[in-house]
């Protein structure tokens, strides 16, 4: 029986000590598809925004009619906002309030696209602010205004900061300061806001911040907001933007624009995973060569 101990104590510690021995390569091959997993679901956000961005852009240049049609829906609409906001709620106003989703209903929901070029920013906006709707681009605020120039109305758009891999979303929004430029395009309109000021609130003041009116009554404003700071989280950003002016020529040269084709995307994926199996390889033939020495 003494002997038989001794035996399974012997296979326990040796086991263990194979363990041990491989516990660094597990790491190591863990490590490098964590990696290869973030760059590819990176590169796949990227691409499928730009893909987003391209079928809205094809549609509204074709079909001009459809367009003027929702931006007049959308004027009125933020037109009942407006006097919702200043106390004057009417049955009407509140009854608009409830097609917010028939607005611009076609390209699975894209409003429009917003450009920010000092950080090289171009992402599609959505109906609504659901997590899907966050990693796909940037979220209008219901119940706040379209944004257009529509005189006293505020919107307020806001995006992801510091997911994985997703480093096209708002997690550069705090490089914008006072004076800086973004644009928003609907149908063939570019939109253009300048940067009045920024801050820096909790959650629940920003809720209440997308509910109160604009302070500008002269002209509509559009609000970009993400959580601060950056991997933290515990507070908002709120970069405020004044409307300037609207045109159909806008200078968008330096913002991101992945226009790779399915067969491509498909490409880029394939090379990252060969990358990370080679890499994979690479290691195991390593830590094989340093036991055998």
């Amino acid at each position: 029986m003494p002997e038989k101990r001794r035996r399974s104590s012997r296979t326990k510690q040796e086991s263990k000590k194979k363990l041990s021995q491989k516990l660094p390569l597990i790491l190591m091959v863990l490590g490098v598809l964590l990696l290869v997993s973030v760059f590819a679901f990176g590169i796949y956000a990227k691409m499928s925004q730009s893909r987003a961005i391209g079928t809205y852009e094809k549609t509204v240049s074709k079909d001009v009619s459809y367009t003027d049609e929702q931006i007049k829906k959308a004027s009125a609409y933020n037109d009942q906002i407006v006097s919702l906001y200043n106390g004057q709620s009417t049955v009407q106003a509140t009854n608009s309030l409830k097609e917010y989703s028939s607005i611009f209903p076609k390209n699975n929901g894209i409003i429009g696209v917003l450009m920010v070029k000092k950080i090289g920013l171009k992402l599609p906006i959505y109906h609504g602010t659901s997590d899907e709707v966050l990693m796909q681009g940037v979220g209008h605020v219901e119940d706040t205004a379209f944004p257009l120039d529509t005189t006293g109305s505020k919107s307020v758009l806001t995006g992801h900061n510091g997911v994985p891999g997703a480093d096209m979303l708002f997690t550069r929004l705090d490089e914008l300061k006072k004076g800086d430029e973004f644009v928003v395009r609907i149908g063939d309109y570019y939109y253009k806001y300048n940067v009045r000021d920024t801050e820096v609130l909790t959650p629940e003041e920003t809720e209440h911040y997308a509910q109160l009116p604009n302070q500008i009554t002269d002209k509509s404003e559009v609000t970009l907001v993400t959580c601060t700071p950056y991997g933290i989280n515990t507070h908002r950003l709120l970069i405020k933007g004044e409307f300037k002016y609207k045109s159909k020529v806008v200078d968008d040269s330096g913002v991101e624009d992945f226009s790779f084709s399915m067969g491509k995307e498909t490409i880029v994926i394939l090379t990252l995973l060969s990358i990370g199996c080679g890499s994979l390889i690479a290691i195991y033939i390593h830590h094989r060569m340093t036991k055998n020495k």
